[in-house]
């Protein structure tokens, strides 16, 4: 939730970003993300359900082509 000034803001519905994903070492995931694999990331103060889209023939780092 947010609090501003009519005017001021504006909703977003695509945003891209780069992450730092755990280890399984750290506390992350044991297996490797895939497209469409919908986890719930963490900040300090939010949280947000998102969507990993990877481009065509990507594989993502920790996974077997």
């Amino acid at each position: 939730m947010v609090l501003g000034a009519p005017g001021t803001l504006r909703a977003h519905g695509h945003v891209e970003a780069q992450v730092y994903v755990l280890s399984p070492q750290e506390g992350g995931r044991h297996k490797p993300f895939v497209a469409n694999y919908s986890p719930v990331m963490f900040s300090q103060t939010w949280d947000i359900a998102c969507r990993v889209l990877l481009p065509p023939g990507k594989v993502p780092p920790h996974s077997d082509p």
